[in-house]
């Protein structure tokens, strides 16, 4: 019995050193999932309201854990209002940090909020034996937890009328107005003093 313990510690111990996926009965080790989501506010209306602005999510080394499509450590996601990221799978016990920021574009009358948060992942088995995340984010410069990842962002200008079509003057039509009034109450005068 105990040659039997020996030789299956010995092939753990293999297996775990080559990085081969070792099983627990016949399921494979839990590896959780972090889904990160982000939301835009836009406060006021201008003509940039409802068009999509784009997330990026950063991991801080290069061999941290990232949503699949991911190309050099960056993640990129467009959104109106609400949107995630692909899943991160993790694999390996570890802390993990990475950024979330909203990339500025050229957008008239758009003032985008430049927060940047901090998210710090730790991979670790808990209390319960599993194998778990526990997540934490704060803006960058700041201590206070943040619960979700927010960008208020606001316009600063109204939005240009609507053009009609119409490109006559409209102090030229109110002026001929005004006129042709005070020439009907001439006219009207006249034709009293007539009478």
């Amino acid at each position: 019995m105990r040659k039997y313990v020996a030789q299956v510690l010995t092939a753990l111990a293999i297996a775990g050193a080559v990085g081969m996926p070792i099983f627990v009965g016949a399921e494979e080790i839990h590896k959780p999932q972090l889904v990160i989501g982000v939301t835009v506010e836009t406060e006021g209306v201008c003509a940039q309201t409802g068009k999509p602005v784009t997330i990026k999510l950063v991991a801080d080394e290069p061999e941290y854990p990232m949503p699949e499509g991911t190309s050099d450590r960056v993640s990129t996601l467009k959104i109106e209002k609400t949107g995630t990221f692909q899943p991160i799978c993790y694999q390996r016990a570890g802390v993990y940090t990475y950024r979330v920021f909203q990339q500025k574009e050229k957008r008239e009358g758009l003032i985008y909020d430049e927060s940047v948060y901090v998210l710090r992942v730790l991979a670790a088995y808990q209390k319960d034996g599993n194998f778990g995340l526990t997540v934490t984010a704060h803006k960058q410069g700041q201590e206070e937890k943040q619960e979700k990842l927010v960008f208020y962002n606001v316009c600063d200008t109204c939005p240009a009328p609507p053009q009609t079509g119409d490109t006559c003057s409209v102090f030229l039509w109110t002026g001929l107005s005004v006129v042709s009034f005070l020439g009907c109450i001439v006219l009207r005068d006249e034709k009293r003093r007539a009478s």
